[in-house]
């Protein structure tokens, strides 16, 4: 297997990307405010999922930073 590297791009999408993006699109998640409730419960879902991955302590965040890549 090779190895993987967060570093800044270019990188390598994984192959269902694509197919995410355009399910997303049609959701209208692109176009949510970030005081809607649908985006609040979205991210918090995405922050608990990423602290389980990251197998993160309590009391640690995540935080999510734009890039070039955006």
């Amino acid at each position: 297997m090779k190895p993987v590297y967060f570093t800044v791009g270019p990188s390598e999408l994984y192959f269902t990307v694509p197919d995410h993006l355009k399910s997303a699109i049609k959701l209208g998640i692109p176009s949510l405010s970030h005081r809607d409730e649908v985006f609040r419960n979205l991210f918090k879902e995405t922050t608990q999922h990423l602290k389980e991955v990251f197998q993160l302590p309590e009391g640690y965040h995540i935080a999510f930073t734009a890039s070039a890549t955006e």
